[in-house]
């Protein structure tokens, strides 16, 4: 994008964009001219030369990933964690199960990758969980197929800190079956929802929500991978959300 301002209002335009953490050049200037082209840039070739300015750096949302296999869409959020315009940063993928594809293509992607296994008393490992996420600085909580009830100690801990994505546009079809349910019932739209976790399964604060329609000859396997898809967009874009609000509000600001 190219602006074009008054001499006099350039300086605060500048400083205006910098508070706004985007970078500014100044690549020519406005002249009246007779004969020559009317345009002419005198700076284009250093002024997008980058190497040249310091990145600029604003405050992150430390995000932790809690996982239970393949990690599809741990993947996605790993990849826009990792976009420059993030406003959070995925330091920590946890895993209840070991060996699961999903810790290794974490790995492979430079985030660490642990397993912290589930105990038959819940809240033991739930503690352990806590243990690491906490040590790592961990401010949000992304559920990316993790198959774990969390408790209501854990949510009350973590409150308005966990988002999940569920394969339905909730409050339709909670539970493990949504996709199935949906069929079974004949509804003609489902999707997905990001929301807030809290005490209750699939029942907290909507986040967004991405519409899917369903085909008269989809099955179980076909609904899902529709939906997956837009799953892929649609929680990356909620966790930037909410670790953008995070910071806007300044909660954690001793941390971040």
């Amino acid at each position: 994008m190219v602006l074009v301002v008054a001499p006099s209002q350039a300086k605060e335009l500048e400083d205006r964009l910098l508070e706004m953490g985007e970078r500014s050049y100044r690549i020519g200037k406005v002249v009246r001219r007779e004969g020559d082209p009317l345009i002419r840039f005198t700076n284009m070739d250093t002024a997008f030369d980058t190497f040249k300015y310091p990145r600029i750096s604003r405050p992150k949302v430390k995000v932790g990933i809690l996982i239970s296999g393949t990690g599809s869409n741990m993947k996605k959020l790993i990849e826009s964690s990792q976009t420059a315009a993030s406003y959070c940063e995925v330091a920590v993928v946890i895993s209840n199960k070991p060996d699961v594809k999903g810790l290794e293509v974490a790995r492979q992607m430079g985030v660490e990758a642990l397993c912290v296994p589930h105990t038959q008393i819940r809240e033991e490992g739930e503690a352990k969980v806590t243990e690491a996420l906490r040590s790592r600085g961990i401010h949000l909580i992304c559920l990316a197929g993790y198959m774990r009830v969390l408790s209501a100690s854990f949510v009350r801990e973590w409150h308005n800190r966990i988002i999940n994505i569920h394969p339905s546009l909730l409050p339709s079809f909670r539970g493990a079956y949504a996709v199935r349910d949906a069929l079974e019932f004949g509804a003609k739209v489902t999707g997905c929802s990001a929301h807030f976790v809290d005490e209750e399964v699939d029942h907290g604060k909507l986040i967004a929500q991405s519409p899917v329609i369903i085909d008269d000859n989809d099955d179980e396997a076909s609904l899902h991978a529709k939906i997956q898809e837009k799953e892929h967009l649609l929680f990356p874009e909620a966790m930037q959300k909410v670790a953008k609000d995070m910071i806007t509000s300044k909660l954690n600001t001793t941390s971040l």
